[in-house]
């Protein structure tokens, strides 16, 4: 994916060697005289960014992301789920927050109705330039006999018969949707992740229909909120699109996730293997990892809901950023986390 000359180290790597070293909190080096690195992942770089807060049971994302056009127009995007989302304005201050937090903690160093489908909808509102709609979809029993590229077809028919009359209720001209959405729509529906523990096959899908222009721009972030027994980020779904993306995403949890067990479902490639550890670099020092120990007060500075996922608890909180940056068709899976690495600190 990346040139040989360019290659970082995969994230699988540079956990191993992390946990076998001790962590060394920012406090320890605040010497006058003193210079910071900075982080090689930045918030306002152009693309999708996502912070994923997991306290063991309830999950917060607050996604981001920058979008354009060739004119005026509207654009669907669809966010699976699998258990019914909680949706809230979020703030662009949560992300800048974010970054502060970084550079603070920097290492120093001298020098509808039902439609019958099987789909339906159960909430709809809108926030700012998005029109959002959250559907249930649990498709028709597959017959006994029925071959996967049979049942693919079929989910997309049937996603389409219910989408398609409803976003044009809602000013949708021109609605196309691209060839492997019944693929993707399966890989959904066949299980995916068992996030809820629930056997049941169904998942919840959210249309978020924005207006956008000719100019690229980040729109309104959003705050989903929901139940899951894992840290969860939807990243299948993001191959409906095409072209290259810098996709970054920043893990709050009770340690480190452990990303030797990431979990795995459909295809044989950890999806975490597609992204690589943010670093703090600077040509006078070794690479950092974008690793840090955050506190309650951090916490409510990126986000109320946030520090609330955390309030009860009695393990130290970290942050962990990684990034993907390629052509958006190289993702593969979702990614799900659900045991962490606590390491030593020293203060």
């Amino acid at each position: 994916m990346f040139p040989e000359n360019n290659r970082k180290i995969l994230i699988k790597s540079i956990i191993a060697t992390i946990i076998a070293v001790l962590l060394i909190s920012s406090s320890a080096f605040a010497d006058r005289g003193m210079i910071a690195a900075y982080p090689d992942i930045s918030v306002y770089e152009p693309g999708q960014k996502a912070i994923l807060a997991w306290n063991g049971e309830r999950e917060a994302m607050i996604l981001s992301t920058d979008v354009r056009a060739s004119g005026d127009t509207k654009v669907l995007e669809i966010i699976p789920f699998y258990s019914e989302p909680e949706i809230e304005k979020g703030s662009f201050e949560s992300f800048s927050a974010l970054e502060w937090i970084f550079m603070k903690n920097a290492p120093m160093f001298r020098g509808l109705e039902s439609s019958g489908l099987g789909i339906e909808i159960v909430a709809h509102k809108r926030i700012g330039p998005h029109d959002l709609t959250t559907i249930f979809v649990n498709f028709s029993e597959t017959p006994a006999i029925e071959s996967q590229h049979a049942r693919e077809e079929r989910y997309a028919k049937e996603f389409k018969e219910f989408v398609t009359p409803y976003l044009e209720g809602i000013g949708m001209s021109s609605i196309t949707f691209p060839d492997e959405l019944g693929a993707i729509l399966d890989h959904y529906s066949t299980g995916g992740y068992r996030y809820t523990g629930s056997t049941n096959r169904g998942f919840y899908c959210v249309l978020d229909v924005i207006d956008i222009g000719d100019k690229e721009k980040s729109v309104t972030p959003l705050v989903y909120t929901f139940e899951t027994d894992m840290l969860y980020y939807p990243l299948e779904i993001s191959r409906l699109a095409n072209g290259e993306t810098n996709i970054q995403l920043y893990l709050i949890m009770e340690g480190i996730p452990d990303l030797f067990h990431v979990l795995e479902f459909y295809y044989k490639e950890d999806p975490i293997d597609q992204f690589e550890l943010g670093y703090y670099s600077s040509p006078f020092m070794d690479k950092t990892p974008m690793i840090i120990q955050v506190d309650e007060d951090d916490l409510k500075e990126i986000d109320a809901r946030i520090a609330d996922l955390f309030s009860q608890s009695q393990e130290q909180v970290y942050i962990t950023a990684i990034k993907f940056t390629g052509d958006i068709k190289e993702l593969h899976g979702d990614i799900g986390i659900n045991r962490v690495l606590r390491p030593f600190t020293i203060q």
